[in-house]
């Protein structure tokens, strides 16, 4: 038989309750291979998330396809997708399986389960079809719906760096700025404490403690950003020979998220009244992204594009030509990057140099 794992995999997009008479592609995962399939990480490789779905898989070699743990944003991708080895495979071909009434047989062994609460993810609508009212209960809801409420946007599946930059060019027309969020359980419960609602289980009344945060952040003044930056600049070494690398060519990519939400404001720095961020470690406070965003959207025209829990990453139309300027500004900013990564402003600088995506994370 075929290696299942060597095999490049697309996904045929399955959600809601119709896949069989198990209902949805998850319970018919769970159904065959006795498992809860949300205490399993996404099997797509190189993602990190949790799965939240049955993703039904397919590829020329197996048109029939095979159901496997998948979170919702490798689920609506259109990108090829290769499985992790130690992955459980069940057969999507239904006369071998629900309709003859028997169990598929898992292609391998178990994968270690991670501790989670038992929840229905499979349910993954549209943003106008959203009705969570019904049940006014937060910790019933997927990722999807988690992010809808926190935020109070709508939510999109995500993007690449080219799609993200039609996702601009349409916001400027619709009036939103979109921003790629990677979601997992340490984001969630940042964002939950930032809008103080961290232990509310009430959808109505997260929705009116979100509301209230947003116009509480939308009236206040922004500080200066460039005084920020200028006061807490810390010092690190330079070294001119690493610029003059004329080979050296930008990597460009996001953090890897899973969906693009449509923030209603069209000044970037402003985003962050909708997605309240950082005050940890040495990460700055909302307040402090603001100032920052605001002054490099001035000066730069950038935009923050991505988040995950430790992550920011900005984008900008074009490269910017003062590399040790920004640097510097990008250095005290997010020092980590440098004193656990780069460790020089001049390296920093060469991965700046020529691209339109910067990169910053906070340990």
């Amino acid at each position: 038989m075929m290696d299942l794992y060597q095999e490049m995999w697309t996904s045929k997009k399955i959600t809601g309750d119709n896949f069989c008479c198990c209902g949805s592609a998850g319970k018919h995962w769970q159904n065959h291979i006795m498992l809860n399939l949300a205490a399993y990480p996404c099997t797509a490789c190189g993602c990190a998330n949790k799965a939240t779905v049955g993703g039904h898989i397919v590829s020329e070699n197996f048109p029939e396809g095979y159901i496997v743990p998948l979170c919702d944003y490798c689920n609506q991708s259109d990108e090829p997708i290769k499985i992790k080895y130690g992955a459980l495979f069940v057969s999507a071909d239904l006369s071998i399986t629900c309709q003859k009434g028997g169990k598929s047989k898992a292609k391998t062994e178990d994968l270690p389960t991670e501790k989670t609460d038992v929840q229905d993810n499979e349910k993954i609508a549209d943003q106008a079809d959203l009705n969570i009212d019904d049940e006014d209960d937060f910790d019933l809801l997927n990722d999807y719906e988690k992010l809808g409420v926190l935020t109070g946007c709508e939510c999109e599946f995500g993007s690449s760096v080219e799609n993200y930059f039609k996702y601009r060019e349409q916001g400027k027309k619709e009036g939103y700025i979109p921003v790629l969020v990677a979601t997992d359980d340490i984001f969630f419960e940042q964002l939950e404490i930032l809008l103080n609602c961290e232990g509310e289980r009430s959808i109505s009344k997260i929705k009116e403690i979100v509301e209230e945060y947003h116009e509480k952040m939308l009236a206040m003044p922004v500080e200066d950003g460039k005084a920020y930056l200028e006061k807490n600049h810390i010092e690190a070494e330079w070294d001119e020979a690493e610029l003059e690398d004329d080979e050296y060519e930008a990597e460009e990519h996001f953090t890897r998220g899973g969906y693009i939400v449509k923030v209603p404001v069209t000044e970037p720095w402003r985003i962050w009244a909708y997605l309240p961020y950082g005050g940890w470690n040495a990460c700055p406070k909302v307040t402090e992204h603001m100032a920052v965003s605001k002054y490099w959207y001035e000066q730069y025209g950038a935009y923050p594009a991505a988040l995950s829990y430790d992550t920011i990453d900005y984008a900008v139309e074009k490269p910017v030509e003062d590399l040790e300027k920004l640097a510097n500004e990008v250095g005290t900013y997010c020092f980590d990057i440098v004193e656990q990564g780069c460790e020089t402003y001049s390296a920093l600088a060469l991965e700046l140099k020529e691209s339109r995506i910067w990169n910053l994370w906070w340990d």
